[in-house]
């Protein structure tokens, strides 16, 4: 299964050398000429039934795929048998760069427990998806030079009965049957030992229970992992002939409460144990900070907390220098290096009466900010987003523009955005932990519609003209619109009364506010509860939004979760 330096796979992927090998097939690194960047090239042999083998091959690259499409996991985009023997076929992979498999051994307790939570967290993006992985170890996550963690290897995987329509031309229950008991012992549940088929949610939770006691003791629960010694040990405890087994009595120091979550999340019967990874995660989220036996650092506690509810404001590390505009003042935030424009207090009217977008934008209602603050000049871009990412572990979210259609003119769907250009496929709750981290904040929704019209009444950041290709990146752009962003800051003439760019178009982007708190000024009809949690607010419109609708006052509502190759942010920071 291994393939020569220099050989030519698919007419198109250049093999360099040899990655890694397993029991599914060896991993190359290649050259995919077509685009010229480095891949992950997967080949591997049948084994046993020829069409059963197809059949998985052919799943794993079309779950590979689909999952990819968002960060953390690793994309499946190409597969094929070899011309010289059609028994081997291949999977072309994103490539990791430096990858190591995850470690649940090295470091303090405490940080094997961050590195865990990580991962089981991409496990439970997976699920939401409909995909059960099947084979969850620490070898099939893969820990990037910069920290990042993605998920791999879903040779394996079955798809929930509820999303078989989108994977209705695979034959799964000839798959499954093919892959009976197949996966790494020592991590597999025991319902996968007896019947594949009826394997859930619970198989890939109670796998990583197994990682979570060896996170916290080293050993495994089940002693050496042989598969005969692995069936005999679920059994005796199924029987009540033994305990199951309890990861203080090899670790005494260790809090019971983990223990209790370590226990339950190894439950021999899968009703005994947490239904869902998210479970699992409150859990030890609750188990955690119990633990602890004396405060942590300030740096410490800086590091671990949720962005705090209070304005961040002018911090040492901000230097001034003159802005844009004659009299103005600029600062530039050393750590991620923003520039942020100083906006006045103002009196002003927020929104638009628009019988178009009423919903979005009416009624106008009367906003007064009585103190000052900094917005920043453009959208934070790639470049400054993959420092925040390589600083924190935290996984850099895809880049390229897959959801655009191949079209005359149009980008490849595989093509990147430019470190320049603003970062995209991101939730609001990364926005916040990039601002949290940079010493900044999100704007409020008032603060974003001040920067971007003033007092003046403007529909536009520009004024009153009507928008044009020097001003904003927006549908109807004959270089950038509908297919993909423009490098951040481009168009100065589209520059807003305080010389913010890229206000109308470019990206969406996420404001501090939820959805929710706007309506109650401006209309009667709130939101539930559920509603009001999950819905935030995005500005401004896009590079695939028409251009007349790229106002100063345009919004939108997002999930909170929610990501997009057409929504962004920028950050700003309260006056001191």
């Amino acid at each position: 299964m291994e393939l020569d330096p220099g050989a030519v796979v698919g007419g198109r992927y250049v093999v360099q050398g040899l990655l890694g090998r397993g029991g599914m097939g060896a991993v190359h690194a290649a050259v995919d000429t077509k685009f010229g960047v480095e891949v992950a090239l997967k080949v591997a042999a049948a084994a046993g039934d020829p069409r059963a083998f197809r059949a998985r091959f052919v799943r794993e690259a079309r779950i590979g795929n689909r999952l990819g499409r968002a960060s953390g996991f690793v994309r499946a985009f190409d597969w094929g048998e070899l011309e010289a023997d059609a028994a081997r076929l291949w999977l072309a992979l994103d490539l990791v760069p430096g990858a190591t498999p995850l470690d649940l051994v090295g470091g303090e307790r405490e940080a094997r427990l961050d590195r865990l939570v990580t991962a089981a967290a991409l496990v439970g993006r997976a699920h939401e998806q409909g995909v059960i992985h099947r084979d969850v170890k620490p070898s099939n996550f893969l820990v990037g030079a910069d920290g990042a963690v993605w998920l791999s290897d879903f040779g394996l995987a079955k798809v929930d009965d509820g999303q078989r329509d989108l994977f209705d031309d695979l034959d799964q229950d000839e798959v499954t049957r093919s892959l009976e008991a197949m996966g790494t012992p020592r991590y597999m549940a025991p319902e996968q030992f007896d019947d594949a088929k009826r394997v859930d949610r619970r198989a890939d939770v109670y796998s990583l229970g197994v990682m979570l006691y060896h996170a916290l003791t080293g050993a495994f629960p089940y002693g050496s992992g042989r598969l005969g010694e692995l069936i005999r040990g679920h059994e005796r405890v199924r029987l009540g002939k033994e305990p199951p087994p309890r990861a203080r009595d090899r670790a005494p120091d260790l809090d019971p409460d983990l223990d209790d979550v370590c226990a339950r999340a190894l439950a021999v019967d899968p009703a005994a144990r947490f239904a869902t990874v998210d479970d699992l995660l409150a859990a030890l989220k609750a188990a955690r900070p119990r633990r602890r036996r004396r405060a942590p650092s300030v740096a410490t506690r800086r590091r671990a907390a949720a962005p705090p509810p209070a304005p961040a404001s002018l911090p040492p590390t901000v230097s001034m220098r003159p802005g844009p505009s004659p009299g103005q003042q600029e600062y530039v935030n050393d750590v991620d290096g923003s520039v942020l424009l100083w906006v006045p207090p103002a009196t002003f009217v927020m929104g638009a009466r628009d019988d178009a977008a009423e919903e979005a934008e009416g009624p106008p209602h009367r906003v007064e900010l009585t103190r000052g603050f900094f917005i920043a000049r453009t959208p934070v871009t790639w470049a400054q987003y993959e420092r925040f990412c390589q600083a924190s572990g935290r996984p850099l979210p895809g880049r390229a523009f897959d959801t655009v259609a191949a079209a005359p003119g149009a980008p490849d769907p595989l093509v990147l955005a430019g470190p320049d250009h603003p970062v995209f496929n991101v939730t609001w709750e990364d926005a916040q932990a990039y601002c949290w981290w940079a010493g900044l904040r999100l704007p409020t929704e008032a603060e974003w519609e001040l920067a971007a019209r003033g007092d003046d009444g403007r529909p536009y950041p520009w004024g009153f003209e009507p928008p044009d290709a020097t001003r904003l990146n927006a549908r109807e752009h004959p270089g950038w619109g509908g297919q993909s962003t423009s490098p951040a800051g481009a168009f100065a003439a589209g520059a807003s009364p305080v010389g913010a760019l890229d206000l109308a178009g470019n990206v969406w982007e996420w404001v501090e506010d939820a959805w929710e708190r706007y309506r109650r000024q401006a209309r009667t009809d709130p939101l539930t509860k559920g509603e009001a949690a999950s819905l935030r607010v995005a500005r401004g419109g896009s590079w695939n939004t028409p251009g007349a609708r790229c106002r100063a006052t345009t919004r939108r509502p997002m999930p909170r979760h929610g990501r997009s190759s057409n929504l962004g942010f920028r950050a700003a920071l309260s006056a001191p």
